[in-house]
Formats: C-alpha cells, structure tokens, sequence
C-alpha cells in the first residue's frame, strides 16, 4: 500500500507545488497577488500536464492498447451514452443530501475558471486525462494487486472504493464529495471490467464538458438546486426523463458489460 500513498501523495504535492511556485512568479510578472481565471486555468493546466508525464514516464500508469478496433469504438459510444444518461438521475439524488453535507468553499475559484473559454482546457480535457491516469490507471490498479496478493476476498471492489474515496479526498471541496465518490466507484468499476481508462476519460470528459457547458451558456444555473432546475416541468415529465435516464444507463451498462466481458485480465482491478 506504500506505492498507493505515494500516488497520492505524489498527485497532491504536484498541485500544491504549482499553485505556490506558478502563482508567485505569476504574481511577481504582473504585480499582483490577486487571483484570476487566467492564473488558475494556467496553474490547473500545468499541474496536470507535469501529473500526466511524471505518472506515463514513470510507469506508474502503464500505457497499453487493451481496447481496439470495434471494441474501442463500441466502448466509446456506450460510455458517453453512459454519462449523459447519468445527469438527471445524480442531480435528483444530489437533491437528498442535506445542504450542510455540500458546503461549496471552492465556488469562486470554479466561477473564475468556467467564466473562461479557456478553461475548457483544463476541466474538460487535462483534468479527465490526468486524474484517470492517477486514480484508475495508478492507484486502483496497485491496490488490486496488491489485495489480491494478500488474498483479501471482492479484491477489486475494495480496491475501487478505495481509488473512489481518495479521488473524492483529493476535490477538496466539500460540495463535490459526493458527486466524485459516486463517478468514483462508476468509473472505478469501468476500469475494472475494461482494463483501461479510455472508457473512464470519456466519461469523464463528457461529465466536466456538460457541466462546463451549463455554466458558461448559463451562468445563473451554477447555485440552482435540481428542484429548481425542474421548476418549470411537471412531476409527470420529470419522471418521465428520469424513467428514460435509467433505461439507458441500464443499456450502457449491459452494453459495455457484454464487450469488455473477454477484456478482464488477472492483473487488473
């Protein structure tokens, strides 16, 4: 479990580094030490472009090409039909969690980054691809092995809830948590069955790209509760969307399950 740490520890100090190191000479150059999109898309894009080359080169996220061809394609399109169908059912049990559980003390720092075209860059891509190579590609499959090794019985579910745990942790933003525990154990689970983290990047992606989208098409949406969102439907539409919601996120799941079935390898969580 010392290299799972070390991950995780490694991912953290990445981040803590750039903000401090960036930030100051960003500050310096421009003679303020105030913060602004641009200095956190910058500080946000670098840390998970240096995360994602020190994890590739250091083999700690093995690069290899499980997922081709029709398989590679399959798993695409049913993993983005799987996050889109994922939206509506997360905010309505988002909607449960009493408000004192989802204390937004990153709001501004988010607001400053979405306000920006260029924090795309960031949300929606970087972000997806580097914290897929640490938490699935990395952690989760290190403490597979490593349970599975000490003969620890449902191995690979334990080691996805601990992969889904600490990359709730690493948000630091309480309002986040229980979004990111729950994609946690979705895409912890995806990695498992496929043995890459292609159909966990897309997903991810699609998630941060949709979420992107709302707020910078509609800024007024950012602190609007589900209930609110839905105001203007009726009880009758809302369930009818979230009946539909489901029915595709049960095919998406047959689905991806059917094509990765022959995918699942010893190694791997």
């Amino acid at each position: 479990m010392r290299k799972v740490a070390l991950y995780f520890l490694v991912s953290a100090i990445i981040q803590v580094c750039c903000s401090l190191f960036i930030g100051t000479i960003w500050s310096l150059m421009t003679d303020s030490f105030d913060m602004s999109g641009e200095k956190l898309i910058t500080i946000s894009a670098i840390s998970s472009i240096i995360t994602i080359i020190v994890f590739v080169a250091a083999k700690w996220t093995p690069v290899k090409r499980i997922l081709q061809g029709k398989k590679l394609r399959e798993s695409a399109c049913w993993s983005a039909i799987l996050a889109v169908s994922i939206i509506i059912p997360s905010m309505l049990l988002e909607a449960l969690i009493p408000e004192a559980w989802k204390k937004d003390i990153l709001e501004d720092v988010f607001k400053m980054i979405l306000q920006s075209p260029w924090g795309y860059l960031q949300i929606g891509i970087l972000a997806p691809i580097a914290e897929e190579i640490v938490f699935r590609g990395a952690i989760q499959r290190t403490a597979a092995n490593y349970f599975e090794e000490k003969g620890v019985k449902n191995f690979k579910w334990k080691a996805i809830l601990l992969s889904a745990v600490l990359f709730a942790i690493i948000h630091g933003n309480p309002a986040q948590i229980p979004h990111a525990l729950l994609m946690g154990v979705l895409l912890g689970w995806m990695y498992s069955r496929s043995g890459s983290i292609i159909p966990c990047v897309i997903v991810h992606w699609v998630n941060n790209s949709i979420g992107f989208a709302q707020y910078f098409l509609f800024p007024e949406s950012y602190d609007m509760t589900a209930i609110e969102l839905f105001a203007s439907e009726t009880v009758w539409r809302i369930m009818a969307w979230t009946l539909l919601s489901l029915y595709f996120f049960y095919r998406a799941i047959a689905s991806l399950n059917k094509v990765w079935k022959k995918e699942e390898t010893n190694n791997l969580p």
